[in-house]
């Protein structure tokens, strides 16, 4: 019986210090049919030099500039033919059994478009009593704040049970080929709005609004370094977050649903802003930025949002259970 094949593509800027643990825990994988491609978006730490010393059979692609998380895979995406797709962050390290657990959750449950496995961050002190959950899968929280499931709690099994979650965080979800396939506008399977951060929330909940549910698979373990680019607090960083966060919930999000958490919404927005007044101002002329732009591309993200809303599969009850309460983290 014929495996499918499962693309691997390694995205990588600056990150060299992270990517030999990455590929050797992609070699190291027990599914034996894993196709692997690194794309580099012009990194000006040595990566791609060091890549051709030390990987010289590895398949490199090489930008001639940044063109940021979702252009860089959609590229990947449509240069490799696995029948799954595995987008990876430089900054992650696999278990060996994390393929091949992804691959049977999802051939045994078609109606999922996507995978996510039990993600912690990396053990920085060598001690496993300091390992911290990175994701769970991601959330879909009423005062429309990106999460991810467990984030920084320790695992006392309370996350050992498989089933279905709202999306898969970026790091290292398993994609299936035809769910891309579905979800994609016009060419594009990532949303090209997005440079980087919200292009994982916005491409699961186009998925579920189309009909294709994410399963968490408990038995699918890797470690998550974090930060392994640039910093959350980078004031880039933050204009990006809050730019996205707005464009995903505009594009997706139910009118219905978004009046009828609109407080939900507002006290998150009121406190988040006091947050940062009060331990960096100079975030609030990122946030400030983030608004401009969001106006901006209005007109593009309507027209994104019309072409997605005229295909919904799904009742507005059923979305309306995905929902989870207030998250501040």
């Amino acid at each position: 019986m014929r495996q499918p094949l499962v693309s691997v593509v390694i995205l990588n800027w600056n990150c060299r210090g992270f990517l030999g643990a990455c590929i050797e825990s992609v070699l190291a994988q027990a599914y034996p049919v894993i196709g692997l491609l690194l794309v580099d978006n012009a990194s000006t730490d040595g990566s791609v030099q060091w890549l051709a010393d030390t990987y010289p059979q590895l398949a490199v692609v090489v930008n001639d500039e940044n063109v940021g998380f979702a252009r860089a895979h959609n590229q990947a995406i449509r240069l490799t033919r696995g029948d799954y797709y595995l987008p990876l962050n430089p900054d992650v390290v696999l278990t060996p059994g994390f393929v091949g657990e992804m691959v049977a959750a999802l051939e045994e449950h078609p109606e999922a478009g996507s995978a996510t496995g039990k993600v912690y961050f990396s053990m920085r002190s060598g001690s496993s009593q300091d390992v911290r959950i990175y994701t769970t899968g991601h959330l879909l929280t009423k005062n429309r704040r990106p999460s991810n499931r467990g984030y920084k709690r320790k695992d006392t099994g309370q996350f050992d049970t498989p089933g279905y979650v709202f999306g898969a965080n970026g790091a290292c979800p398993l994609l299936r080929r035809e769910m891309l396939d579905d979800v994609a506008f016009e060419g594009e399977f990532f949303d090209e709005m997005f440079f980087l951060y919200g292009d994982d929330y916005d491409l699961g909940w186009r998925a579920q609004l189309l009909g294709w549910r994410c399963l968490y698979v408990p038995t699918a373990v890797a470690y998550h370094h974090g930060k392994g680019s640039r910093g959350l607090y980078d004031p880039y960083i933050q204009y990006q977050y809050a730019r996205n966060n707005y464009l995903v919930t505009y594009k997706n999000d139910l009118l219905g649903h978004f009046l009828a958490d609109l407080p939900y919404i507002l006290l998150y927005e009121v406190l988040w802003q006091a947050y940062m007044l009060l331990t960096d101002p100079r975030r609030e002329l990122s946030h400030a930025r983030a608004i401009v732009d969001f106006l901006r591309l209005l007109p593009e993200a309507r027209r994104r949002r019309r072409a997605l809303q005229s295909r919904r599969r799904v009742t507005a009850k059923y979305m309306r259970s995905l929902f989870t309460g207030m998250v501040f983290r």
